[in-house]
């Protein structure tokens, strides 16, 4: 049986009902982040502590308009920690559509250099 101290819990109480106790850099709290503050402002993006923000976070990162916020380096990190914080707890194999997003990525990409050059 994991028991937690009571200090943790009190803070962790601390910190719902008091949000201006948070650290604003880290929004979720004191978890693992698939963006560590690249940004100018420092802020971590994209938890990856359950379920929910991995499924979140992998869509996300997918958009044009999130992933135009990074750098391509930045981008595939930030990939590459979704991915290995999924196959921790969600599956083994990754996020399903892992192999099919890169390809779909890769079609946009040169679906939108075609318009650039009939325009």
């Amino acid at each position: 049986m994991n028991v937690r101290p009571l200090d943790a819990i009190v803070e962790e109480g601390l910190k719902r009902t008091h949000p201006e106790s948070r650290d604003a850099k880290k929004p979720y709290g004191d978890v693992d982040y698939a963006d560590p503050g690249y940004q100018s402002d420092g802020v971590h993006r994209y938890p990856l502590d359950t379920v929910e923000h991995l499924k979140a976070a992998w869509d996300y990162i997918h958009k044009s308009d999130d992933a135009a916020k990074y750098t391509a380096d930045q981008v595939s990190k930030i990939k590459a920690k979704i991915v290995a914080a999924w196959k921790a707890k969600i599956d083994k194999d990754g996020p399903p559509s892992a192999e099919s997003k890169s390809a779909d990525d890769g079609e946009a990409a040169r679906a939108a250099a075609e318009r650039d050059r009939e325009e």
